[in-house]
């Protein structure tokens, strides 16, 4: 009898202990991984693949028309012009520095000494937001530069008719300090020159310019008259975080979401060490991500071209170019970052919380931190158009001319058209308004001109 109860008793232990263990096996904590099929199936947002030149884009193209200085109206129309160009072949490209000899002799051969007036001559000036390195020229024109390795950068391009031989002139050019070298180049094409003295007597469908001088040597050309724009109201469409937390971090199986307490932080996931955050910024949805890797702290100061290279690379792995981003800001110190901005109808779009911006940070060969929107403007039917009537380029230098006890003249970077991106009240949470507006580049930051309209209104009221 005794022995059958230790049998039972026995039996009762084993069953146990197999109990628990299996439950110590199945058990699922209140948090759970990213599931491994959204990792196969989610790891990629709906936008595009883009290349390097269609992100690095002029934000201005002006036509020199002697004296008469004029763009295009039609933002359409400045970006087929420029996409046209860039397919135009260069018979050859030669780098000049400024204390040698050949310098003279080019200037003498093209007139380039007249460039810089911009009063004798018939071109086009296509400006750039950012200095680009000379050496990425290969990757953005029909040109072969394989084989040359230039130091400098340029920020502006000019087409020059050269009326004696029927050729284009091609000048890259920097007005940044210290970058004196001009690459320089011509276009062998008749069809080519026939375009561009077309486009340059075009006299309908023109925006007329004038010249102003806010930094010593550096002309913000701005409209002489009022001129009209479109507002709009947009639907938006957001994106769910754990796509990009499949797409950023190594093995997502392992990331968690947690808890946290932060202001505006709505989810928080991380892998023990990297991080990806979500912030509600507009609406009730998270609008912004941010994404940290602490493990790659040892921030490089890359080269310019590779970090350009690199964060289109990396934004076309999954498939991040969702709205029109262009290349807007390239920062070298204290660490290698990279800024795009979202553009609508052809004009760079703001917001005060930066939503409207991409920003990447390289260390170590690996991705530092990303921030973006996660969410994207829905562009084929606008909710609503209203025109809006902006000031001309004399009100706005009238306007900081008068606000000369605050901030001077030569603090004036650039000025531009662009749209301030708001939230709507609205029973959709995902309804925002673009509102037409310049903005004003002072001392490396942009901001409304309303600013600087209530800036002067309260001058002297303290």
């Amino acid at each position: 009898m005794i022995e059958q109860i230790k049998s039972v008793v026995l039996f009762l232990l084993v069953a146990s202990s197999l109990l628990l263990t299996y439950a110590l096996w199945t058990y699922q904590p209140d948090f759970e991984p990213i599931e491994q099929t959204e990792y196969i199936t989610q790891s990629k947002l709906d936008g595009e693949e883009k290349s390097v030149r269609e992100v690095v884009f002029p934000n201005q193209i002006i036509i020199h028309d002697y004296q008469t200085h004029k763009r295009l109206e039609s933002k359409q129309d400045e970006k087929d012009f420029y996409e046209e160009f860039l397919k135009w072949d260069f018979s050859s490209l030669t780098i000049l520095t400024s204390n040698h000899y050949v310098l003279e002799q080019y200037i003498q051969q093209t007139e380039l000494e007249q460039w810089e007036s911009k009063n004798q001559y018939q071109s086009i000036e296509i400006q750039y937001p950012v200095s680009i390195p000379m050496d990425m020229i290969n990757y953005m024109y029909s040109v072969n530069t394989e084989n040359q390795n230039y130091s400098q950068s340029f920020n502006k391009v000019f087409l020059h008719l050269q009326d004696s031989t029927k050729e284009i002139k091609v000048a890259f050019v920097s007005d940044e300090e210290g970058e004196s070298d001009v690459l320089v180049g011509e276009i062998q094409s008749s069809s080519a020159y026939q375009r561009l003295e077309e486009l340059i007597n075009q006299q309908d469908d023109m925006v007329y310019l004038k010249g102003f001088e806010f930094i010593e040597g550096q002309t913000i050309y701005l409209p002489t008259e009022e001129i009209a724009m479109n507002g709009y109201t947009l639907l938006t469409e957001s994106f769910d975080a754990a796509t990009m937390v499949n797409a950023l971090f190594r093995d997502p199986s392992v990331v968690r979401q947690t808890l946290t307490n932060a202001p505006n932080v709505r989810t928080h996931y991380t892998d023990g060490s990297r991080a990806l955050k979500t912030y509600q910024i507009l609406n009730n949805e998270a609008e912004q991500m941010e994404f940290i890797n602490p493990l790659s702290n040892d921030l490089e100061q890359s080269n310019p071209t590779e970090m350009i290279r690199r964060s289109v690379n990396l934004t076309n792995v999954h498939l991040g170019w969702t709205n029109d981003y262009q290349l807007d800001e390239i920062q070298k110190q204290p660490s290698s970052a990279v800024l795009y901005r979202m553009y609508y109808d052809g004009y760079p779009v703001y917001h005060d919380k930066g939503v409207t911006t991409m920003e990447q940070v390289w260390g170590n060969n690996e991705l530092n931190k990303l921030k973006r929107p996660l969410f994207k403007l829905i562009e084929d039917e606008a909710i609503s158009v209203k025109e809006n009537v902006l000031p001309s380029g004399d009100s706005i230098y009238q306007t900081i001319e008068s606000l000369s006890e605050r901030i001077t003249l030569n603090s004036i970077e650039q000025v531009k058209l662009g749209y301030t991106l708001k939230a709507k009240t609205s029973p959709s949470s995902q309804v925002i308004t673009l509102e037409p507006e310049w903005y004003i580049k002072l001392e490396g930051s942009w901001q409304p001109m309303s600013q600087f309209n209530d800036m002067l209104m309260n001058q002297g009221v303290e």
